[in-house]
């Protein structure tokens, strides 16, 4: 958004798409997108860092990615260089029985990034 200086609605389908609305051809986003993922490994790190100082542990195994930004080309595998650590995609699915013909598959598949939240939420209320 503020690269471009557009829209919140026009930076996301510039995201997924590569094209601005009412664009023919799709733009080369790689610039803004390792300027993104490098401020996420900096927010990752720092994470990280607080971590190891506040666990008995102090050995991360895995990062989970999940939300709209893990949608982001490539940014599984930054991660997983960056930090030599496994990189995973976060499927809040994983153990719920989804019926198939009342459900797009597809419309699930591509919302499953950003389902998390909404699926603990549920989990939780189902729960309590």
């Amino acid at each position: 958004m503020r690269d471009e200086n557009i829209s919140f609605e026009h930076a996301e389908q510039l995201k997924r798409t590569g094209k601005a609305p009412g664009e023919a051809e799709a733009r080369n986003l790689a610039p803004i997108f390792e300027s993104v993922s490098d401020m996420l490994a900096l927010e990752v790190q720092k994470t990280f860092d607080f971590y190891r100082a506040t666990s008995d542990t102090g050995q991360v195994q895995k990062i989970l990615l999940s939300g709209g930004g893990s949608k982001l080309p490539g940014i599984a595998d930054f991660l997983a260089e960056r930090f030599a650590v496994t990189v995973e995609f976060l499927d809040p699915f994983r153990k719920i029985k989804i019926n198939g013909r009342r459900y797009d598959p597809e419309y699930l598949s591509a919302v499953v990034p950003e389902m998390a939240v909404a699926v603990g939420l549920a989990l939780r209320g189902v729960m309590a």
